[in-house]
């Protein structure tokens, strides 16, 4: 009945009021998906493929949606997956956790979270507090190619990892408030043709 991680006797001593969301995309179960025109969403196992319509502003979303409090913000987290998209630009692209791309969960202006973001080729580091966002932009990542990226999160900062080189940490616009959306992947497009998202696991 431990409060505290413990990695070294984790597995003999869980600590107590952690939940840990792990998935290889085995089946679409507990997600939430949809979009804007004939968007195509498939789970496989280790794969998840997340594809818009081809025309412009068409967009596709796959995202956990619990209760509400499934994010807490007073406690410590973190954030970790493999992602690669199918083009550069034309297309605004968020992962991470909360309520990020304005889908489903938190009403207009309290929309929180943290994670990455991707503007027509630009890949940031992302947190939101209340619809406001802090970017941090990261150079020398291929966006197609499988990447990694991580985020941990505490109640002072947010720290940023891609491929296991830290690229940034945010201390403002940091999420306060209880979420129903712990986990958000989204791509729109802004262009005449279909963009796609792959993630290996979350």
């Amino acid at each position: 009945n431990k409060d505290s991680i413990d990695p070294g006797h984790e597995h003999l001593f869980p600590p107590r009021k952690k939940i840990v969301l792990y998935s290889q995309f085995e089946s679409p179960d507990g997600w939430v998906t949809g979009g804007v025109g004939t968007e195509t969403v498939d789970f496989a196992l280790g794969m998840m493929s997340l594809i818009t319509g081809a025309t412009i502003s068409d967009d596709v979303v796959a995202l956990v949606q619990g209760a509400a409090d499934s994010f807490l913000p007073t406690k410590d987290s973190g954030y970790q997956t493999i992602v690669k998209l199918g083009a550069i630009t034309s297309q605004t692209v968020y992962f991470g956790v909360g309520d990020i791309a304005n889908q489903i969960g938190q009403a207009a202006g309290l929309r929180e979270g943290y994670g990455f973001k991707v503007v027509d080729g630009t890949l940031s580091a992302l947190t939101k507090k209340d619809d406001t966002e802090t970017l941090t932009t990261i150079s020398g990542i291929t966006l197609t190619n499988f990447n990694e990226y991580k985020a941990y999160f505490n109640t002072k900062s947010v720290q940023f990892f891609v491929n296991g080189r830290p690229v940034a940490k945010h201390v403002t616009n940091l999420p306060d408030s209880d979420n129903s959306v712990p986990l958000t992947f989204y791509i729109l497009t802004s262009t005449g043709s279909g963009r796609q998202l792959l993630a290996r696991y979350v």
